[in-house]
């Protein structure tokens, strides 16, 4: 089984990113989309939001889950909640990232700067430490109104509301 290194471009059974944390030696990681697009975390009016249940603060498939339930539930579809559709097309396995998974990805210094030049060759960089305020969605939940955002120049966490628009990056479990 082939060992993976950060900033690696992994490329295996339709799955394609850059490799951002590992496990195993190498052999098992999270890469991360090589693109990202700047969307709402969800488009339902805010007298109508609630909260979903998508609380897990380290399991952003957790939370996939959870929204899947609140739509069937409620009879909505993905187009409500564009930043989940969007790392859902992207085909299975694909997910919004939780917050602590997300803030990983700029804490580290080793993981940021590995990942970015990567991306400087084959994407769209995350920001750097410093850069103006480029706010990154997560999938968890603050509350009925807002959800946790990670700055992704310094690493701070902010709640901000669901219909805002902020830049999604998507991931997935190799």
């Amino acid at each position: 089984e082939k060992s993976y290194s950060l900033g690696e471009i992994y490329d295996k059974d339709g799955v394609k990113g850059v490799v951002a944390l590992l496990y195993d030696d190498g052999r098992h990681g999270v890469v991360m989309s090589l693109d990202e697009v700047c969307l709402a975390w969800s488009t339902i009016h805010r007298k109508k939001l609630k909260n979903m249940g998508a609380t897990s603060k380290t399991d952003g498939l957790e939370n996939m889950a959870a929204i899947e339930k609140y739509i069937a539930e409620n009879g909505l579809s993905w187009s409500d909640f564009p930043a989940f559709e969007w790392c859902r097309n992207k085909g299975e396995g694909w997910y919004l990232p939780a917050i602590e998974e997300l803030k990983k990805f700029t804490l580290d210094d080793a993981v940021h700067d590995a990942v970015n030049r990567t991306l400087a060759a084959k994407g769209k960089e995350l920001a750097n430490k410093g850069d103006a305020l480029h706010l990154y969605w997560s999938s968890t939940e603050v509350n009925e109104s807002r959800a946790w955002s990670v700055y992704m120049g310094g690493g701070n966490t902010y709640g901000y509301d669901k219909y805002g628009l902020l830049y999604v990056r998507a991931v997935s479990a190799f």
